[in-house]
């Protein structure tokens, strides 16, 4: 198919309607007043009442609670039926959903990128919605993590990455199995070949604060989990 082709397809393809839940079941949270918002560049996975993984990207303004999302990429064929539209944010070309159980597969990357400020980078919060049906096209995001809030201070100490991994082979990162339904909270199960530990990358390293009151934040994104 060339890129005109492709182009067409995409135009063509459905507008999706999406708005991130507020509210703490959707979540494990340390503070009650932050909010999720989408960014300009967020892109999700969308399977339109199929199979295909087909690509869309946000329509709307860093910032905004909701907003459209449009194809950005389409995939050809009709793929295996589903009952509903579930989108999965950020976008991998990786992550599939089986037509049978409506299960998720989502690969939790190993390393995450810190920001500056009191957030999480770009794409380390995975979030699912499911419509009530095909021909539903508002899509309501849940998250799938929980978070790990560090506060860090010191004299004269740069901190180059963080690396947090359990003392039991806890799963972290790597295949994960989402269960996703209509207007319920979705779960997630780290496969068996999923990977121990999580590495924060703190790029050129970030000078920590050395004021005690006003410390240097890190944010790290982790599957619900029992650490033993």
């Amino acid at each position: 198919v060339n890129s005109n082709v492709e182009k067409e397809l995409s135009t063509n393809a459905p507008k999706l309607y999406a708005e991130i839940v507020d509210g703490e079941k959707s979540r494990t949270y340390l503070e009650q007043a932050k909010y999720m918002r989408w960014h300009a560049e967020d892109e999700i996975s969308a399977f339109l009442g199929n199979t295909l993984n087909q690509r869309y990207g946000f329509d709307g303004k860093t910032g905004a609670n909701s907003g459209t999302f449009s194809a950005v990429s389409y995939q050809l064929g009709t793929g295996n039926k589903l009952d509903a539209i579930t989108a999965v944010y950020p976008y991998t070309a990786t992550t599939t959903i089986d037509d049978i159980t409506n299960t998720i597969s989502y690969v939790l990357p190993r390393t995450q990128n810190h920001v500056e400020g009191d957030c999480y980078g770009q794409g380390a919060n995975p979030m699912v919605a499911t419509t009530s049906s095909p021909s539903d096209t508002f899509l309501y995001f849940r998250n799938v993590c929980g978070y790990l809030k560090l506060q860090l201070y010191g004299e004269n100490i740069t901190v180059e990455a963080i690396s947090v991994k359990g003392n039991n082979g806890e799963k972290l990162s790597g295949l994960s199995i989402i269960t996703a339904a209509y207007n319920e909270e979705p779960s997630i199960v780290m496969a068996e070949t999923a990977t121990e530990g999580v590495v924060l990358n703190c790029g050129e390293g970030v000078v920590l604060s050395n004021n005690a009151d006003e410390p240097t934040i890190f944010w790290v994104v982790l599957p619900p989990t029992t650490f033993e």
